[in-house]
């Protein structure tokens, strides 16, 4: 689902490092975003939840905003988990690209043909839950 409009759920691939990932975009602000991403590390696949702010480091107030913005969509991240066990929060709030959630995929994937329906829902959750608190919130 795409809304032309906003840009919302725009995809963009590429690679890390000779490692493929995927990104889709669920949040675009004035000078950040969020978004969803495919990728993997040295414990297999994941997808994660980050914010994307590429702001001034040297900059005190640039940081401050970065680091308050940060720390709310984390607390919306939280939220929209839950209970879940699939979530594990993340805490990277100084990088340009901050993980909010990180969820490791390979046993969902080893078992997609009975975890599909499942965790599409669940993911589909987190992300209106995300969405609608962040509405709430302007």
């Amino acid at each position: 689902n795409k809304d032309d409009k906003s840009k919302l759920y725009m995809i963009y691939s590429g690679s890390s490092r000779g490692r493929p990932w995927t990104e889709i975009k669920i949040l675009n602000g004035t000078d950040h975003k969020v978004f969803w991403r495919i990728d993997t590390d040295n414990k297999g696949p994941y997808l994660s939840l980050r914010y994307y702010n590429p702001y001034d480091k040297d900059n005190d107030e640039e940081r401050r905003k970065h680091t308050n913005e940060y720390q709310i969509y984390y607390v919306y991240a939280k939220e929209a988990c839950g209970e879940n066990e699939y979530c594990k929060l993340g805490k990277k709030e100084n990088y340009f690209e901050a993980t909010l959630l990180h969820i490791h995929i390979s046993d969902v994937l080893a078992n997609w043909s009975k975890e599909k329906e499942g965790f599409i829902n669940i993911i589909r959750s987190i992300t209106d839950k995300f969405i609608t608190y962040v509405n709430n919130q302007k």
